[in-house]
């Protein structure tokens, strides 16, 4: 059998308490086994490639390893400066994995009460469309 996924409050090296906020607005406890396996190795610098079935995880198992390294900045991202680059086979699933990263940052408290971490501006852009479209929201 299989061992017993840690609890993400579990994890070393640990997550900081805004982004255990932000993963308790998902009612999970638990990581699956996709998660056990690859937030340890991505909060650690290393890099890690994933496969596995819809609906192991994926996405929170990259997700609040890039959130959890941008909260932890030292120096705020300027407005050009770009934190993370997340790419997506179709438009589908991109706008999926955004509706995902928005729902974990309205778990995030920051000193504006955006609910985005200081300095953070999540954008999604799709292909065959104009760049001004998506500016616009």
């Amino acid at each position: 059998a299989a061992p017993m996924a840690l609890r993400f409050r579990d994890l070393e090296p640990s997550l900081l308490p805004e982004t255990l906020r932000a993963i308790d607005a998902f009612e999970f406890d638990r990581m699956t086994p996709v998660q056990n396996a690859a937030i340890p190795l991505f909060l650690q610098n290393k890099d890690v490639c994933v496969e596995a079935v819809t609906g192991s995880g994926k996405t929170l198992a990259f997700l609040v390893p890039v959130l959890e390294r941008l909260a932890r900045l030292t120096r705020r991202l300027t407005p050009t400066q770009v934190g993370a680059v997340v790419v997506s086979p179709t438009r589908e699933l991109a706008r999926q994995t955004h509706g995902v990263l928005m729902r974990l940052l309205a778990g995030f408290s920051s000193s504006e009460d955006s609910g985005v971490p200081a300095g953070l501006a999540p954008l999604l852009l799709l292909g065959g469309r104009p760049v001004e479209d998506d500016l616009k929201g």
